[in-house]
């Protein structure tokens, strides 16, 4: 754990209209609160369509922090962003797993690039919808 001294923050980068969280940090419930408010404040202040949480520096992560970050995501999707997570480790995974979390709203995938192209993906099927919905 950090100390109380330390400012906790994941580096938040701004790439291809998508919010970048980069956590290499451990998460306790005072980093969690940091976290969210840095992420929706970048959301609101860039217009983000896309965020993606990059977890590759985690080796751990249990059920709470992990519920966390799905409350993350699900605020980013009331802002109209949707959302990603990446780099996963296999242990990370197999502790979500066994925990008997429901996993069905996650998006994941292995690389930040994919990442991208997973978010760019679905922006260009929503557009294509609009499209054929107002023709």
């Amino acid at each position: 754990m950090t100390s109380l001294t330390e400012t906790v923050r994941a580096t938040l980068n701004v790439l291809q209209g998508c919010v970048v969280a980069t956590i290499q940090i451990e998460l306790g419930t005072r980093e969690i609160e940091q976290l969210q408010d840095d992420i929706l404040s970048r959301i609101q202040q860039t217009r983000a369509r896309g965020l993606i949480l990059d977890l590759s520096g985690l080796t751990l992560i249990d059920s709470i922090e992990f519920t966390a970050l799905q409350r993350i995501v699900a605020m980013a999707k009331l802002l109209g962003t949707d959302s990603v997570l990446v780099g996963l480790r296999p242990g990370v995974v197999a502790t979500l797993v066994e925990s008997n979390l429901d996993l069905s709203q996650v998006e994941a995938v292995q690389t930040l690039e994919d990442g991208f192209s997973r978010l760019n993906n679905h922006f260009d099927l929503c557009r294509n919808q609009l499209i054929k919905s107002s023709g």
